[in-house]
């Protein structure tokens, strides 16, 4: 078993103040011995590198951009509508030079994955039963827009100190 002496030299952290006793030493001097027999498989090694590669691109892009492509992937009816819908407007940010080129990509991607899962979504919904996906649809849609509509308009407006 082959073993390697590693001198790794340390400043001192950001957070020490100048005047501490810790600051004022010099450099410090870290022996450590470390085994140089690797024991990781070449698929092991592979995956290690693909994972590094992975987290400094999730680290590059945009976060509105990874959340919209996760969350279109998704295979739940509302994650995949609301990623879909987050991928189209990051879309449009990315054509108006907004976002960078280089999301173009992992939103097209994004867009297309989010598309085909709301479209099977939606003929599992008819096939389950295609009247009722629709009138509830519907009837739910005109009762939330009943209700936000009347608790605007609770009190009537009064003009000139008359009801109107």
């Amino acid at each position: 078993m082959d073993c390697t002496v590693v001198l790794t030299i340390s400043k001192p952290c950001k957070w020490q103040s100048n005047t501490s006793a810790l600051s004022t030493m010099l450099w410090l001097f870290q022996i450590g011995l470390y085994n140089t027999v690797s024991h990781q498989s070449k698929l092991e090694q592979e995956a290690l590198n693909l994972a590094g590669n992975l987290q400094q691109r999730i680290r590059r892009t945009d976060r509105a951009v990874i959340i919209g492509f996760l969350l279109s992937i998704t295979p739940v009816f509302p994650a995949c509508v609301v990623g879909l819908m987050l991928c189209i407007i990051n879309y449009v940010l990315i054509r108006s030079q907004k976002l960078p080129e280089n999301n173009r990509k992992i939103v097209k991607i994004g867009m297309v994955s989010g598309l085909i899962l709301t479209i099977s979504w939606i003929f599992v919904f008819m096939l389950i039963d295609p009247l009722s996906t629709f009138s509830t649809f519907i009837d739910n849609g005109y009762n939330i827009l009943s209700k936000l509509f009347k608790s605007l308009w609770i009190q009537s407006p009064i003009s000139a100190g008359v009801a109107v």
